[in-house]
This record gives C-alpha cells, structure tokens and sequence, in this order.
C-alpha cells in the first residue's frame, strides 16, 4: 500500500486541544491589551509598553518600581520565546521539527513531536499566574503579571502569525517529503498511533489549563484594579465594570467556539489523527 499524506494546509490542526491553546492565548493577549490601555491610570504609558508602578497602595508605602514589558534582558526575551512556540500548532511545524531537531525521524513521528511541543506553549502563563496569585494576590492587577504575560502574549501572536505565513510557503516542500519516506512496520504503526492518543489527550489538557489560567486572570484583574500605588487609598479594589469586560474576552471565545463547533466549522475530531489511524488499516 502506498499510504502518502495530504499536502498541508496552512492552518492550525483543529483538534480539542489547538482549539483550547487558541482560545486561552487570545484571551490572554486580548487582557494584555485592555490592561495596557489603561495603564496611564497605573502611572504608566502606552508608547513605553510601562504597565505603571509594580505595586498597590500598602498604606501609602513610596513605590517607584516600574512594570515595563521588552526590557532588554534574558527574561523578556524568554518569555517571548516560550509564546513562539505557538508556531508547532501549525502542520508546518513538524517539518521544522523534523529538518532542525530530529532528521532521522518519520513524518508520523513528527506529528507526535510537535503537538507535545505544541503543549510546552501553556507551561509559562500557568506557572506565572500561580505566582502571582501567592505572592500579589491583593495588588494583582499592579503586579508583574501584566508585562510578563504580555511578553508571551507577543510571542504567541508572532508563533501563529509566522506559522500561517510558513505553512503555505512549504506545504509542497513539506508533501513531498512526506510522500518520499519508506512505510514503517507494523508495530512501529501501533505504537505512533498509541502515542498520538496520549499526546493529543496531554494537548487537550494543556489546553483547558491555558483556558483556566486566561479566567483566572479575568477575575484577577477585575477584583484588584482599584488597588494601585498610582491610585492611591480607595475604599474597593473591586473594579465591577473592568471585571465584566475581562472576563467577557475568554467567555465570549469559548461561546464563538462552541458556536462554531455546533455549525460544524470547528472539526475537534482532528483529519490528521484520522490520517493516523489509517496508517495501520489500509496496510496489508
């Protein structure tokens, strides 16, 4: 049996888990956003990329620790890296993993590959959002959250809109090579479709975190916008109006994507694991 996959298409593989990573990265990138427009009323600027004074009021405590994104050091930068890695959702993805990391491996292993690495994209906001829930819970909306998370918010806009602009660049590069590979065994057919299983269930799971880390800081922000140093002393931290409108960014994602889902745009059953198990069916 000649088994050849399909030329790419130059978007994201749209299964459970891409769908999930999406929503939560936008959501996050959607707060970033709103939070930098207000930050002349944290004592910051929009133009610095200064998200204002890195702490609350605490009694009227002098404060002058700015909370600027893209400084030119490690950290930023890192950040901004481990957001890029958005660019793995993308089939493209396995053909960069396959030509820079793993040549001697099989396209079907490429897959396996890259949505794990795929998942890898939540790990920062996750561990960023914990953080700062134990250590500035009171003054989260103040606190470094907002020019670390938007450090990878960047960096994920920049893995999806690089992996569009690539995917249809090398989608016949990326065919061919597939077409061009000998068959596998049997029970190497087995085992890659047995770990595409897990790794498309840890992807799943990465990416329902990813959306509760993007509600998480919704709630987070609406519930201590009010206490900031630039502020000064007020009777709420609770800003009801901000909390509506961020936790509207990821309720009105995941309502667009169970919309589109029951229309049956959205194909969660994922063709590239369809193509997989077709590996093993159609040998003889």
């Amino acid at each position: 049996c000649d088994c050849r996959e399909r030329p790419l298409d130059p978007v994201p593989d749209l299964n459970l888990g891409t769908v999930f990573i999406l929503v939560g990265g936008f959501s996050l990138y959607i707060q970033m956003a709103i939070r930098l427009l207000f930050s002349s009323s944290f004592g910051g600027s929009i133009g610095r990329f200064d998200f204002g004074l890195k702490c609350g009021f605490n009694d009227g405590t002098p404060c002058t620790e700015e909370n600027i994104a893209f400084k030119f050091e490690f950290n930023s930068f890192g950040h901004c890296i481990q957001g890029c890695l958005s660019i793995l959702l993308f089939p493209f993805g396995r053909l960069f993993v396959r030509k820079v990391i793993f040549r001697q491996q099989t396209i079907h292993t490429m897959r396996c590959i890259r949505l794990a690495g795929a998942s890898l994209v939540v790990a920062y906001p996750a561990y960023n959002i914990i953080k700062r829930c134990i250590k500035a819970a009171s003054e989260f909306a103040s606190s470094s959250f907002s020019n670390n998370a938007s450090e990878w918010a960047a960096g994920f806009a920049l893995g999806i809109s690089t992996g569009l602009l690539f995917s249809a660049l090398f989608a016949h590069e990326d065919s061919m090579a597939a077409n061009s590979e000998s068959e596998a065994p049997d029970d190497e057919d087995q085992g890659i479709i047995i770990a595409f299983r897990v790794v498309q269930k840890l992807q799943a799971a990465c990416g329902a975190l990813l959306v509760g880390t993007s509600i998480v800081s919704a709630a987070m922000f609406g519930l201590t916008w009010d206490n900031s140093a630039a502020k000064g002393d007020t009777e709420d931290d609770v800003d009801a109006g901000i909390l509506l409108l961020m936790l509207c960014v990821p309720g009105s994602l995941i309502l667009g994507s169970l919309i589109l889902f029951w229309k049956g745009t959205l194909n969660t059953s994922s063709e590239s694991f369809t193509e997989m198990q077709e590996i093993g069916q159609v040998r003889q």
